[in-house]
């Protein structure tokens, strides 16, 4: 199989093996909006990715990539959306644990709550003290597709104080019969 180049565009920081008490090290990566480093009183909201490894690169992508960096670099140049700060955040293995809230018969899982104590109280501490990001619930998002959407429709529901804005893109409604 020949290695596919990376695809990531705009100011990607990149924090490996991102440790945690509940569930498994994994990769962040943290895209910056345009004029992020020309105006250090700005501060900015967060949108959260499930499946990080999708969202800026066809190279770590197991399905493709979303294109969000070229795509939000588009929509802020043109007015559309204002800027804002994305963290994408990397699947595991253990992805069917982590992402659903309850265990399926089938297909076990039911882990989503360590998960969400891992964006909680690890992942977003972290992000709040090393970016300038409004930290308030209607300045912050979670967003997934598939299982991705599933968790994130779970952790929205219950942690409203921290997750004001959530996408589900075709969720895994169907989990653990509906």
């Amino acid at each position: 199989a020949r290695h596919k180049l990376s695809t990531r565009t705009g100011d990607v920081r990149v924090l490996a093996a991102f440790p945690s008490k509940h569930v498994v090290a994994r990769d962040v990566l943290v895209w910056l909006p345009p004029g992020y480093s020309t105006d250090p009183t700005r501060r900015y909201p967060v949108v959260y990715f499930n499946d990080g490894n999708n969202v800026f690169d066809d190279s770590t992508g197991f399905a493709g990539e979303w294109r969000l960096d070229e795509t939000a670099d588009a929509l802020i140049a043109a007015g559309r959306v204002p800027p804002f700060i994305a963290v994408a955040v990397y699947n595991t293995p253990d992805r069917i644990g982590e992402y659903t809230p309850v265990a399926d018969p089938r297909h076990g899982g039911g882990r989503a709550g360590d998960y969400a104590r891992f964006l909680i109280e690890e992942l977003k501490p972290a992000i709040d003290r090393g970016y300038r990001t409004r930290t308030d619930a209607a300045s912050t998002g979670l967003v997934g597709s598939s299982l991705g959407g599933l968790v994130s429709l779970s952790i929205a529901i219950d942690h409203p104080d921290v997750f004001g804005l959530v996408g589900a893109v075709s969720p895994s409604a169907w989990w653990a019969g509906d």
